[in-house]
């Protein structure tokens, strides 16, 4: 029986020695237009996959899409919930990474060169 790997349940590990965490801030260019999302909120004590939304209500023709990586640093401690504060204390070098991975990449459309 095929089970996908975001059903298999993951064996959880002390906090000193979980993996680093992403947390940065991207910017989204879209034809043109450009916005900013942080990649990091206040449950981010743990790995997980997120949605990141980059285009809506877009005409049916060729867009051009880019994403990259700010080099703005964020106040990490801050955007945690107050109850996730004692985990940032306790385990700064967890949040030190400013990177962001695509878990996975969904187009609806066609990709051109």
């Amino acid at each position: 029986m095929f089970m996908p790997n975001w059903c298999i349940p993951r064996k959880r590990h002390p906090a000193s020695q979980s993996p680093p965490l992403d947390g940065c801030e991207v910017e989204i260019t879209v034809d043109g237009k450009v916005t900013t999302k942080k990649r990091m909120d206040g449950y981010c004590t743990y790995q997980r996959l997120s949605r990141l939304g980059v285009g809506y209500n877009l005409s049916d023709t060729v867009h051009e899409v880019s994403i990259r990586v700010l080099d703005t640093q964020l106040d990490k401690r801050e955007i945690l919930f107050e109850r996730n504060r004692d985990d940032f204390d306790k385990h700064p070098e967890k949040y030190t990474p400013h990177v962001w991975h695509a878990g996975a990449i969904f187009i609806v459309g066609e990709m051109i060169d």
